[in-house]
């Protein structure tokens, strides 16, 4: 893809005009990701089928005349320091690898209330402190 990634102002306009739905745009980004990676190194884990399956049900919610949250259908990547329940979150250190928390962060919880679509979990510095992840 050559085109420029749409800011996410364009892309709730996109949404609100029906110009695009919430599944095509996470499927673009999701194909922006699988051209881009192998040489960014970016992401620690995707979640393709749960970001799909959320594009989705905001759309269904759309077709049937739901009042979408604000931020509906706006792709979000979120960094690996901070807790998501149905991804790993292993704060960018081999000693939690495969960490498991109990729940969202706040700032999780507050965007997918917002209506926003969790790609994944993007590398981080270990601890955001210390040691450099790989990108």
């Amino acid at each position: 893809m050559t085109e420029p990634c749409p800011t996410a102002r364009s892309l709730a306009a996109a949404f609100d005009t029906g110009e695009i739905t919430a599944e095509r745009a996470v499927a673009d980004c999701f194909s922006r990701i699988d051209a881009r990676e192998a040489t960014l190194g970016a992401w620690m884990v995707l979640d393709r089928d749960g970001a799909l399956a959320a594009a989705r049900e905001i759309d269904r919610a759309r077709k049937l005349g739901d009042k979408a949250p604000p931020l509906a259908g706006l792709p979000l990547a979120v960094k690996d320091n901070i807790e998501t329940a149905d991804l790993p979150t292993g704060y960018g250190s081999a000693i939690y690898d495969s960490h498991r928390p109990a729940g969202d962060a706040a700032v999780v919880a507050q965007a997918r209330n917002a209506g926003m679509v969790v790609l994944g979990k993007t590398v981080t510095t270990e601890f955001a402190y210390y040691s450099p992840g790989k990108t």
